[in-house]
């Protein structure tokens, strides 16, 4: 059940309530140095990209999913900015009613810029 079982649920809330009796960011050292660096040519990207259940490496554009019918729907990480919020906003005004066919769950990071 993943965020739909009330266990999971419940543990999410212990530990965002004893990361806030001590909050922390981490951030990268000054001289880190990384395995691998990935550049994105974002010109490239033109179209949705969505990652399938469980599994957020396991990534497909929107062609790809076609018409597989999408039971849930997860915004949010730790990359997530105020945009995307903007973005799905304006996308769910178009639903008269406020009903959605699927189930949403919305996250914000940690952090928002």
């Amino acid at each position: 059940e993943g965020y739909g079982d009330e266990r999971t649920i419940k543990r999410r809330i212990a530990a965002m309530e004893a990361w806030l009796e001590n909050p922390q960011l981490m951030e990268a050292d000054k001289d880190a140095q990384y395995f691998k660096v990935f550049d994105i040519d974002l010109e490239k990207i033109t179209e949705p990209i969505l990652c399938c259940p469980n599994d957020p490496d396991d990534a497909k554009t929107l062609t790809e999913i076609g018409t597989t019918k999408i039971d849930e729907v997860f915004i949010g990480s730790c990359m997530t900015n105020i945009g995307h919020f903007r973005a799905a906003g304006e996308l769910l005004r178009g639903f008269v009613g406020g009903t959605l066919p699927t189930r949403l769950w919305v996250a914000p990071p940690t952090k928002m810029d």
